[in-house]
């Protein structure tokens, strides 16, 4: 009975510091991806999850396109009135996959017109997957440091709202990288108004919402007002379109103006990117 006793208090004191070990492992890798990230650089631990999770990311969301558009020609047949004729279905999967071709063109039309400097080099990638952790709107990314992509370069791309500036390149890794967007709670960057050159920052907001703040009590700020990037810091350059002023508002905590802004693009909507590397020509 007593020896009984000892291996289960034996087995006990074991799961006890296996436990205690994997608690100090995940403070020590927190720890370490957290200050990486704030240097803007990437762990060996992420490199290697990244090089295994990307590829299968990216082969998700090819999927889950093409059963999209194999569910689509579906009910397109079974509401046709004469299903009987494969013809008719195989033309109405074609013509799906031809119209989804035709809007994906449409959205590399729009990124390839959007202005940028001529000192910034454009890469175009295609969004394989979000990063979950420690922002819930980060981006993955299929282009990386092997196509010249690194930490903290603007990230512009075209959506149903308009087109303009998404947010910026937080970690660079060989064949991929992680865009925290503008809307983030933490994001921020230095906005003008258009029309009147009033000049603030623009900072995310929890609920996928922004608004320019830090303006003078007497600013001149209205409704429908465009709001772009001032060009201020080494982040972004001047003149991207961020979003529209949606309402007028003062904090009674700063005592100064706000404004709440209807973002020119939708980081859950959009599918591809460009990513602008300062120091480059195109």
């Amino acid at each position: 009975m007593a020896q009984a006793t000892d291996r289960t208090r034996l087995r006990f004191l074991v799961s006890l510091c296996l436990l205690g070990a994997l608690w100090c492992c995940g403070v020590l890798v927190d720890g370490r991806q957290r200050a990486a990230l704030q240097r803007g650089e990437t762990t060996r631990l992420e490199e290697m999850v990244a090089a295994l999770a990307v590829p299968w990311q990216q082969t998700l969301v090819n999927a889950a396109a093409l059963l999209g558009l194999r569910a689509r020609g579906a009910a397109r047949q079974a509401a046709s009135a004469d299903e009987t004729r494969p013809d008719v279905a195989r033309l109405m999967n074609e013509n799906a996959v031809l119209r989804e071709q035709a809007r994906e063109n449409e959205r590399l039309r729009k990124l390839l017109g959007l202005r940028s400097p001529p000192q910034f080099r454009r890469v175009a990638a295609s969004v394989v997957g979000r990063e979950g952790w420690p922002w819930a709107s980060a981006l993955v990314i299929d282009k990386g440091r092997a196509q010249g992509v690194r930490s903290k370069c603007a990230v512009i791309a075209a959506g149903r709202r308009g087109e303009g500036l998404l947010g910026q390149v937080i970690s660079a890794r060989r064949g991929s990288a992680v865009v925290l967007p503008l809307l983030e709670s933490g994001s921020g960057a230095a906005a003008l108004v258009e029309r009147s050159r009033q000049t603030g920052i623009v900072e995310g907001m929890a609920g996928g919402r922004c608004a320019l703040r830090y303006l003078a009590g007497g600013a001149d700020v209205r409704p429908g007002d465009k709001v772009l990037s001032s060009g201020q810091g080494t982040v972004f350059p001047k003149g991207l379109p961020i979003g529209t002023v949606a309402g007028v508002r003062l904090e009674s905590e700063t005592g100064l103006k706000a404004a709440d802004l209807q973002p020119a693009v939708d980081p859950s909507l959009i599918e591809e990117v460009i990513v602008l590397i300062p120091g480059e020509t195109r």
